[in-house]
């Protein structure tokens, strides 16, 4: 079966250039933008990996005090740069400070 991400109007129409930006990317299965809360953690976890993907994050409001770990090791997002990982690796993410965290979320489909 092939999975191809489809458009959403109202995505596409308040964000023209980065769907004009991401539109033709070559296994592209899901792009949108990911806020984490202030004081938040999301738990450890695995992604579903039907159909298998990579998941990559574009930093682009990183305050401090931001933490991504997966398979045991631990990242920080810095803005304007790519952070990309197995979905299907146990990965879990902390925003200990007072400002939303800020990413493009886009999942990529492996070969």
């Amino acid at each position: 079966m092939v999975h191809q991400a489809k458009a959403v109007p109202m995505g596409t129409a308040l964000c023209p250039k980065t769907y004009a930006l991401l539109k033709d990317i070559p296994g592209l299965f899901t792009a949108g933008f990911s806020k984490l809360s202030p004081n938040t953690t999301i738990f450890p976890h695995r992604g579903n990996d039907i159909p298998p993907k990579y998941r990559c994050h574009l930093g682009m409001i990183v305050p401090q005090h931001c933490c991504f770990t997966v398979a045991g090791q631990d990242y920080s997002w810095k803005e304007r740069e790519w952070l990309c990982f197995d979905d299907a690796e146990e990965h879990s993410a902390t925003n200990q400070s007072n400002e939303d965290r800020i990413v493009l979320l886009i999942d990529i489909l492996k070969n």
